[in-house]
């Protein structure tokens, strides 16, 4: 049934399992596994499964999908937690740089753009040459501009500044390259000029 059913016939059936027996370990692995697995992550049952099974057996990796839920909820403050927890709980450093991105993604949408930046800082130190983390930096730069400055010169060197940022991540991370190039694109017009 599962390689065949829809979105909607798995979340269906799994509502009606979780409602009947919610504490359920190998029923909420189950939902999560399958769920996940078919792209149907976006549903209230996987996220009250995957916080569930969190519960009964956290790991770094289940904080760190909880954390990545939660921004999808826009629950920034609890992503913040899951991704705390996911840092304390893991010990490979590759695995720690994903969790510091996490991290600084939560700080950045819940406006504390210093701290997203540190943290961003913190996931580059830990795997090399990653550009997802100097776009997430260009991006911090580009959301505090128009707070920078009190005339346009002074906010376009922000935007410089930006640009800066998406040009590393492009030359330090060629799957970043597409990305970088239309941050480029689309911020550029912000540049300072002799007029201004």
């Amino acid at each position: 049934f599962v390689p065949f059913a829809t979105c909607e016939d798995l979340v269906s059936m799994f509502d009606a399992k979780y409602a009947e027996n919610p504490d359920d370990l190998g029923l909420l692995k189950r939902i999560t596994k399958v769920l996940n697995k078919k792209d149907c992550a976006d549903a209230s049952v996987y996220f009250t499964a995957a916080a569930k099974l969190h519960e009964f057996e956290p790991t770094a990796f289940s904080a760190f999908n909880m954390g990545n839920l939660s921004l999808k909820k826009n629950k920034y403050s609890d992503a913040i937690s899951y991704f705390k927890q996911a840092l304390e709980m893991e010990e490979k450093e590759e695995e720690k740089a994903k969790y510091y991105y996490g991290l600084s993604g939560a700080y950045f949408k819940s406006g504390s753009l210093q701290t997203a930046r540190s943290n961003a800082y913190k996931a580059m130190e830990l795997k090399a040459n990653w550009g997802k983390p100097m776009i997430l930096i260009g991006d911090i730069y580009v959301a505090a501009a128009k707070d920078c400055g009190s005339n346009e010169f002074e906010q376009g060197m922000v935007y410089s500044a930006a640009i800066d940022k998406f040009i590393q991540a492009k030359n330090m991370d060629a799957l970043e390259e597409d990305v970088a190039n239309k941050r480029i694109a689309t911020y550029s017009k912000y540049l300072p000029t002799i007029e201004n």
